[in-house]
């Protein structure tokens, strides 16, 4: 069958058969590296998204800190202001209840001596109640909204 009587080996006939799968192969391997080109092409296009995505999120973080600083310094202005109001009005309440009790003490001193001593001693009682009225010390532990 695929012999001659010289010895030698005859080649087969090309058939269309053959011929076609010849075709199919180099079909094949051109596709098969399209594919690979493909798969490389489609990873190249996934790594840059990622990137984009890893960019996206590290952006909308600095955002966050960015307006989370923005509200912590606003806040730290605000509470600054409000407790220095309250320093003014207690400076305000120290400086009445001084003015009381000096005026208090003064008149004291135009009284009877038994109705001026029982008098004194209730401005005593009173001050101690009232406890201490010094708006300096107030004033300096106030926190400037830098020292938040």
């Amino acid at each position: 069958m695929g012999h001659s009587g010289n010895g030698e080996h005859e080649r087969p006939a090309r058939t269309p058969l053959l011929r076609a799968a010849a075709r199919s192969k180099g079909a094949r391997d051109k596709a098969t590296i399209e594919i690979a080109r493909l798969v490389e092409e489609g990873e190249r296009q996934a790594e840059r998204e990622r990137q984009r995505q890893r960019q996206r999120r590290e952006a909308q973080r600095e955002q966050w800190r960015r307006e989370e600083e923005a509200q912590r310094t606003a806040k730290a202005l605000k509470d600054s202001k409000e407790e220095l109001l309250q320093v003014v009005d207690a400076w305000a309440e120290a400086k009445r209840l001084e003015e009381f009790f000096a005026d208090a003490q003064r008149r004291a001193q135009d009284l009877a001596d038994e109705q001026r001593e029982r008098t004194i001693e209730r401005l005593r009682r009173a001050c101690a109640l009232i406890g201490n009225t010094d708006a300096l010390e107030r004033f300096d532990a106030w926190p400037a909204p830098k020292e938040r």
